[in-house]
């Protein structure tokens, strides 16, 4: 949770003094925040150095699921992913903040002329996304050795969730996509090793993007 709201004040921050400056240039806001991850990467190599670092899991045992072997601190992150979905989407359809979001989706100029705070909106929705990341590397970590470029791996699968989905479908692009995405790795990694897994994800995403370049949850595709 501490490291859930310490990422969503450095996002809100931000978000403040640099991303709303650029909203009408997508391409130039995903310049900025590239180049901040590359310049966060370069103070953690500074403070903590690159070494390996382990962090135990707060949780031991495993649960047998069905003949499965599956450690009890995977499963319970798991289960809270889902969890988090769930909320998440009862958010964005069910509350007066999804209703604001759904129309800066739709039409933001419309929304503003209804009396819609944009930069207000913006800047929620940048720092519960923040709030998200944080939550992720904080519960991620105890499962895998933590260097400075552990977020590469796991940035460059979001990209792939994000265009397989569909830009634009918050919820059942992303469900759909990190199914896709993560299912495949998961599934090649069971039989193969890690590059050849990660090699069948990038098959995935060429092939579903050449028969639906909108993504598969975007109704728009030609």
């Amino acid at each position: 949770m501490l490291s859930g709201i310490g990422v969503a004040i450095i996002g809100v921050l931000l978000e403040h003094f640099i991303v709303r400056k650029f909203y009408h240039r997508p391409f130039d806001t995903l310049l900025l925040t590239w180049a901040f991850f590359l310049i966060t990467t370069e103070i953690i190599k500074i403070i903590f150095g690159t070494d390996f670092r382990n962090i135990e899991a707060p949780i031991a045992g495993a649960f047998d699921v069905f003949g499965v072997n599956i450690p009890a601190y995977r499963f319970l992150v798991s289960l809270f992913a889902i969890l988090l979905i769930i909320a998440s989407t009862a958010v964005f359809l069910k509350t007066n903040l999804g209703i604001k979001i759904r129309a800066l989706i739709q039409n933001k100029e419309v929304a503003g002329l209804m009396g819609l705070d944009i930069n207000l909106t913006y800047k929620t929705v940048f720092g519960f996304g923040s709030f998200m990341a944080g939550i992720a590397g904080g519960l991620i970590a105890p499962m895998l050795s933590i260097d400075p470029y552990i977020g590469n791996i796991y940035l460059v699968r979001s990209f792939f969730v994000v265009i397989v989905g569909g830009v634009g479908q918050l919820l059942s692009g992303t469900v759909v996509g990190s199914f896709l995405i993560g299912g495949t790795e998961t599934l090649f990694a069971i039989f193969s090793d890690q590059v050849i897994s990660q090699a069948a994800v990038f098959l995935l995403a060429i092939i579903l993007l050449r028969l639906k370049p909108s993504g598969v949850m975007n109704k728009k595709n030609v």
